[in-house]
C-alpha cells in the first residue's frame, strides 16, 4: 500500500494558531483598557481646568473682594457659612464666601476627591485644583508635595488683577 499525501492541518498546527491568535486578542484587550484609562484621565483633567477657569472668572467678576484677598482658600479648609446669593443681593465679601463654598462643592462633585487651593500674593491669584488619580505612578511630585502624599493630579491657573 502506497502512503497517501496528507491533506489539511494537524492538531498541533491548529493549537499553535489558536495560541498566537489568543495572545493577539489579549494585546488588543490591554490596549483598549489603556485607551479607556487615558480617556478617563483626559476627562478629569478637562473638568479640573474648567473648574479652575470658573473660579478665575468668579474672581475677575468680583474685583472689589478680589483686591482685598478675600478669595484665598486653604486646602482642607471649611466653609460652613450658609449664605445664599441666588435670590438676595450680597455684599462683595458675602459673594466671595458664596463663590468659594459653591466652587468647593463643584470640585467634590465633579472630580474624585476633588479639592482646591487659592493663594493670593502681589495682586496674583493662584488657583490649584487637586484630584485623586487612578494612575498613582503618574502623579507629579509637585502635587504630592503640595497635598502631603497620596496620588493626585493637579492643574494650576493664575489670575493677575
Amino acid at each position: 500500500m502506497i502512503p497517501t499525501a496528507q491533506s489539511g492541518f494537524t492538531l498541533v498546527e491548529v493549537l499553535i494558531a489558536l495560541t498566537v491568535f489568543s495572545i493577539g486578542l489579549l494585546g488588543l484587550a490591554h490596549l483598549q483598557t489603556q485607551a479607556f484609562r487615558a480617556l478617563q484621565d483626559s476627562h478629569q483633567r478637562t473638568q479640573a481646568m474648567v473648574l479652575a477657569n470658573d473660579m478665575a472668572e468668579r474672581i475677575r467678576a468680583n474685583g472689589a473682594a478680589a483686591n482685598r484677598g478675600e478669595y484665598e482658600l486653604k486646602l482642607h479648609g471649611t466653609n460652613n457659612e450658609a449664605n445664599t446669593c441666588y435670590n438676595t443681593s450680597c455684599t462683595t465679601s458675602a459673594l466671595a464666601r458664596f463663590d468659594k463654598t459653591g466652587w468647593r462643592t463643584l470640585l467634590a462633585t465633579h472630580l474624585p476627591e476633588g479639592e482646591g487651593v487659592i493663594t493670593f500674593a502681589r495682586s496674583v491669584y493662584r488657583i490649584t485644583v487637586y484630584w485623586r488619580s487612578r494612575q498613582a505612578n503618574r502623579a507629579t511630585s509637585l502635587c504630592r508635595l503640595a497635598k502631603q502624599g497620596g496620588s493626585s493630579h493637579c492643574v494650576t491657573v493664575e489670575v493677575a488683577l
